[in-house]
């Protein structure tokens, strides 16, 4: 009965060390959960969004602008060329424009050309945002002409993982929060803590070449030329794709991606309510201790059987991703890394102990058998004979002594 309880109590003992290492793991950023966050971002099927778009700065536009004797517009552009963006955006009833270029300096074309640019801003009554300074440094507030007419300044500048890939939101003052607040004020949750289905190719987007164009067409009363009917209603991003203009960065899907598809997506996932949270971590921790003890007790009942730990193995695995995927499905990230842990630890050490203890069980029977039943000795028949000294005969022996 003691030997019993006994043994309940170690398993018991197991059940929790494995949980506490297991659930140790919630905390703890691993290469692991980062392939198997990667691998469901991968196999998410991407469907085409509709709320976001993309004016690209391509080469193609510098090209052409040289090219249209109408325009003859050089590189770096002057700012007026985006002020006529926010016409035109006001023109296809945009949501809110996002401007993915610092303008941090006076233009290059004088006071006049960033009076003009603000005063379009102002004009086309669209709410737009530019980048700030974000934690490190590395972008510089807009001029104050053109901070006195945005609606909101952001960092554009996501927080990437110890591995170098964009996973994650930015906290604070991030576009992607900003437009969370104006647009979903009625949203009491936080902001997603981390991005899903990354669309770079499924973006909506127009060359500003065309948006000028199109201005044009709308200043002079003209016809529209440029189809804008995929860009209506839509959060409109402002940014560079022109080789050396353009920040790359990697992301799940992609390891080369242009800057911006980062806090578009940010951006998209807040419209589209489907943004990723962590699982709650009372849960977690409480599905670690359940795949924990569920570990102990296959290991108790099949013994020590060869295939016991490989099926514990393959169970762990198969559960703990099909856990993860299902929480996935209800935008919640969930990594099965802990609960395979908790597992492999709490029945790993349910079966070395039950082996040493089946062993150290066969080596005493070996031992006390050996105590119990000795080797039987051989007799061995002497070399010579044994003297005797009763009659003749066959006792005889074999050398008499003769009275002197």
């Amino acid at each position: 009965m003691k030997t019993h309880r006994k043994k309940i109590w170690i398993s018991a003992l197991l059940v929790l060390f494995g949980t506490g290492l297991g659930s140790g793991l919630i905390f703890v950023e691993n290469r692991m959960s980062f392939a198997f966050f990667d691998f469901l971002q991968r196999s998410t099927i991407l469907e085409k969004q509709e709320e976001v778009a993309f004016v690209v700065v391509d080469q193609t536009s510098i090209d052409r602008f040289l090219e249209d004797k109408s325009m003859m517009i050089a590189w770096p552009f002057p700012r007026q060329i985006f002020g006529a963006v926010a016409k035109v955006a006001a023109h296809a009833s945009a949501k809110m424009l996002i401007y993915d270029i610092i303008f941090s300096e006076p233009s290059a074309s004088g006071q006049q050309d960033d009076q003009w640019f603000a005063q379009m801003l102002k004009e086309s009554g669209v709410p737009a945002l530019f980048p700030d300074q974000n934690p490190q440094g590395k972008t510089k507030k807009p001029i104050n002409l053109i901070s006195s007419v945005a609606a909101g300044l952001g960092s554009v500048n996501s927080r990437n993982d110890f591995d170098g890939v964009f996973r994650r939101y930015l906290d604070g003052n991030s576009f992607a929060n900003l437009v969370f607040r104006r647009l979903r004020p009625q949203d009491v949750h936080e902001p997603p803590q981390y991005l899903r289905n990354y669309r770079e190719t499924s973006f909506p987007h127009i060359a500003i070449y065309d948006v000028i164009k199109a201005f044009n067409e709308i200043e002079e009363k003209k016809p529209l030329t440029v189809d804008l009917s995929a860009l209506k209603n839509k959060v409109w991003f402002v940014g560079y794709t022109a080789p050396g203009l353009y920040d790359l960065k990697p992301i799940p899907v992609d390891r080369e991606a242009p800057g911006m598809v980062v806090p578009a997506t940010a951006v998209a996932n807040i419209l589209r309510g489907e943004g990723l949270r962590d699982a709650d971590q009372a849960l977690n921790i409480f599905l670690c201790f359940l795949v924990a003890l569920v570990s102990v007790i296959v290991i108790r009942l099949q013994r020590v059987r060869s295939w016991a730990f490989a099926g514990l193995l393959m169970t762990t695995l198969g559960i703990s991703g099909v856990l993860s995927f299902v929480f996935w499905g209800f935008n919640q990230w969930l990594s099965p890394v802990p609960l395979a842990a908790s597992a492999l630890i709490a029945g790993g050490s349910e079966f070395f102990l039950l082996f040493r203890a089946v062993w150290q069980d066969q080596l005493g029977d070996a031992d006390a058998h050996g105590r119990s039943d000795p080797p039987p000795v051989p007799l061995h028949r002497p070399a010579w004979p044994v003297p005797h000294h009763g009659g003749d005969g066959a006792g005889e022996p074999a050398v008499r002594l003769r009275a002197g």
